[in-house]
């Protein structure tokens, strides 16, 4: 059975970037300029991450993301 793994991103508006963190994997912090750049380097440290625990990450997780953009 697979795992979601929510991948929350907010735009923070003082520091000009977006923000990706997980409530399920603790320790991803991800900042970036774009929402793309963000959301594409928050799932490769995730899969990195999942990956020290789990032979085959993809196989066994699913990875979402719930986006706060700048409209809120």
């Amino acid at each position: 059975m697979k795992k979601t793994i929510v991948i929350k991103v907010e735009w923070q508006e003082e520091e000009g970037v977006y923000l990706a963190t997980s409530e399920d994997l603790a320790g991803l912090i991800v900042e970036e300029t774009s929402l793309q750049n963000c959301c594409a380097l928050a799932r490769h440290f995730a899969h990195d991450m999942i990956g020290e625990y789990q032979p085959d990450p993809a196989a066994n997780v699913t990875i979402a993301f719930d986006i706060q953009d700048k409209a809120g």
